[in-house]
């Protein structure tokens, strides 16, 4: 049985066949949820058991509107640019100052908005700064 560990004192644990990525990251949607015990079915078909412990900060994203984005949140935008410099957004995905979109990488206060079709941002490639590399 395959097992990783997101690391750090009270970090999620994940256990199971396949899905726990090295490094600890499992993505998937979630069975069931037992205690602080989240059962999550990856894409392979694998339910992965997902321990939180009690200092493992957990983030839940939910639909929102243009007018709970806020100055100071991070946002990630998906559009076409216009002839005019802006961009029509398709989806927008927004973090409040401090926490994290994606992966846990792209932190808000970055400063970074990507659009389809170019990227526009002022705080380094957004792309690098959701998967650990800015």
């Amino acid at each position: 049985m395959g097992g990783a560990t997101a690391g750090g004192p009270g970090a999620a644990t994940a256990t199971g066949g396949g899905g726990a990525a090295a490094g600890g990251t499992t993505i998937g949607q979630v069975a069931n949820v037992r205690g602080s015990t989240l059962y999550v079915e990856t894409s392979d078909g694998t339910t992965v058991a997902v321990r939180v412990g009690s200092t493992a900060k957990v983030q839940r994203l939910s639909h929102s509107s243009v007018g709970g984005v806020h100055p100071g949140d991070t946002v990630v935008v998906s559009g076409s640019a216009r002839s005019d410099g802006s961009v029509r957004a398709t989806d927008v995905q927004a973090a409040a100052n401090g926490l994290s979109l994606g992966f846990g990488g792209l932190r808000s206060g970055a400063g970074a908005s990507g659009a389809g079709g170019g990227t526009r941002n002022s705080g380094g490639d957004p792309v690098d700064q959701l998967f650990g590399g800015g």
